[in-house]
């Protein structure tokens, strides 16, 4: 048995994406926090508003991706066979 490399390049790469989720997050929560504050009057509320639903959106299309990480990164084994597919997924990736 061997430590699985699929699922040890699954944990990378989820790991990478968390941070870039937090940084997006926090970039729409301070842009919809201080838009209302720098545009008033005219079309302001609707944009407001827009951005609003915009950053909902991302946040839960960033719940989805960390739900398919984890559902990835669960369902493997942690050891596998030297034989095993997830030994060799690199090769059917040509």
């Amino acid at each position: 048995m061997v430590a699985n490399p699929y699922r040890v390049v699954i944990k990378s790469e989820w790991d990478g994406c968390a941070d870039e989720v937090e940084i997006l997050r926090g970039f729409l929560d301070g842009l919809v926090g201080l838009l209302p504050q720098a545009w008033q009057g005219g079309s302001s509320g609707v944009r407001c508003e827009k951005l609003g639903y915009s950053r909902d959106s991302a946040r839960s299309m960033a719940r989805r991706v960390d739900h398919e990480f984890y559902t990835a990164y669960w369902n493997q084994p942690a050891d596998v066979d030297e034989g095993a597919w997830q030994t060799r997924w690199r090769d059917f990736q040509r």
